[in-house]
Parts: C-alpha cells; structure tokens; sequence
C-alpha cells in the first residue's frame, strides 16, 4: 500500500509507463487506475494473488504484465482497456465475469490450464480476437463467453463436449460456417452430436502424434496472432519450430531462443499451422 507515496503528483497525472515491484495490494491497484495517462504497467516483479474486480476497465491500458504469483482476475478487471494482447501466467485457477470483455484490440490471449470455469461474458465482443483455447479441465461454459465475431479457430481440449445450452449463447456471433473448431483425436463423433458444438461445420482433430494443429503444452503460446511480419512464443529456453501451410508442406523450419522474434513477412498471407517443441512439450 505504500505505492502513492512513490510518486510525485506530476507522476500521478502523466506516467504512461510504470513497473512495479515488491508486494502489492488494493490500495496499490485504486492508485494505478486511477493514472489516467497509463498505457504499459508492467507488475512482473512485484506479488499479489488477485487482480481485483474492476481494477482497470475503461481505461487505456494497451500493454500489462502479469506477476507470476497471481491465481485470480476479478471481475471486469480489464474490460474496455485497450489490451492488444496478453499472457496469463499458468498459474491463474480463476477468471471472473466479463474480465476482459469489450476489449476491441485485443487479439491474441491465452486461457490457462487451470481454469476450469468459463465465465460469463469473459471475452464478450472483442471483435480483433480471432483464435481462442479451451482447456481440458474445463467442465463449464458461461453464457456470452465468446461473443467475438472474428474468431477463426478454437482449439478445444477436453475430450467429451462441455454441455452448453443454445440458449447461453456461448459463441454468440462466432461464425460457425468458417470458424475451425479443433478438438482431441477421437472425439469427433462426440462433438458433431453435442448440442452447440455440432452447429461448426469445420471439426478438425488435432493430430497429437505428428503435433499438426496444435501444441501439446495449452501454456505455450504464440503472439501476437495474427502476425503480419514477426511473433513470438513464450518459451523459457530454445524451443524448435516449424510452420505447414494448411497443405501439410512445410515451409519454415528453425530453432528459437527464449522469447526470439520470428519473421514471417517472407510467407504468402493466409492461416498457416504452427509446431513448437519447447523442452519435453
């Protein structure tokens, strides 16, 4: 709670960009929001187990790092921000209503492992995102939870369909004619039957022996995506990589170090699949 006595008045109606370390808490978090100015805050060094309800909706937010040490984002802790894409540590359990909702910007996010519960309007009408995972320890979908009307792909990891009811309007103005729903090898059946799931007509099983579609590690993830020169992947170490167009040919082939940038500006346009081996994964 000591973060307002860190910084002078001037600071508090023009920093833009802010990092913050040690141990933080609620009143810390009322001092951050209310920076009008604020558009990169990095909490990478500091600990908190709880990013609070509320904690940075309608502000203009572009670029957040999370501390390693959170499980939990509150309620409408980032809806309206001008998030353009985001990492949620793999040790989030939980994520609230409509945490990140209204987010038009925001084009490449991740939903970790751990979650099991999708809430309600959690990526309500972010319109820049165009390909979402959902874990495999999910067992519910909240209404509304992805209304996101640009998505192209879902990868989808749980091997028997979450049940969701039409009326929920999970997928909201998803385009269920285009959109690619992934899902686990042998569940097709299962999930051209199950109410929702079965209005995609494009179900694709991930094949996990060749790793075509999809990485096996649901926190290894690649940003931003869309990318139209480089991206990155949050790897900690080298990690191999190889791009397939939607042929099957391969059409790039390397080794990258931690957090590296690769270029794509040299490929034709279009979806390509993505294989990385980072360590054991």
């Amino acid at each position: 709670g000591t973060l307002s006595s860190l910084l002078t008045s001037t600071e508090k109606s023009t920093v833009t960009n802010l990092t913050v370390a040690g141990l933080i808490d609620s009143i810390d978090f009322v001092v951050m929001k209310n920076i009008m100015t604020l558009k990169v805050l990095d909490l990478s060094g500091s600990k908190c187990t709880r990013i609070p309800n509320d904690a940075f909706s309608n502000r203009n937010l572009s670029s957040f790092i999370f501390p390693s040490s959170v499980t939990s984002i509150g309620e409408v802790a980032f809806a309206y921000t001008k998030l353009t894409s985001i990492i949620i540590p793999s040790s989030v359990t939980s994520i609230g209503v409509a945490a990140f909702a209204y987010c038009t910007d925001l084009t490449s996010i991740n939903i970790p492992s751990n979650v099991i519960y999708i809430r309600e309007s959690i990526f309500q009408l972010c319109p820049s995102l165009t390909s979402i995972n959902i874990p495999s320890n999910v067992t519910n979908i909240e209404s509304s939870a992805f209304e996101c009307k640009s998505l192209q792909s879902i990868y989808v990891y749980p091997p028997v369909p979450v049940k969701i009811s039409k009326s929920l309007n999970v997928f909201g103005t998803v385009d269920t004619s285009t959109c690619i729903l992934y899902i686990p090898a042998g569940s097709l059946v299962a999930y051209k039957a199950a109410p929702v799931w079965k209005s995609f007509q494009h179900i694709v099983e991930m094949d996990t022996t060749t790793g075509f579609t999809t990485i096996k590690n649901e926190d290894l993830i690649l940003f931003p995506n869309p990318s139209h020169s480089t991206f990155n992947i949050n790897n900690q170490g080298i990690a191999k990589l190889a791009i397939y167009d939607l042929n099957g040919s391969l059409v790039l082939n390397t080794t990258v170090q931690a957090k590296e940038a690769i270029s794509v500006s040299k490929l034709t346009a279009g979806m390509y699949i993505v294989k990385i081996i980072s360590g054991t994964s």
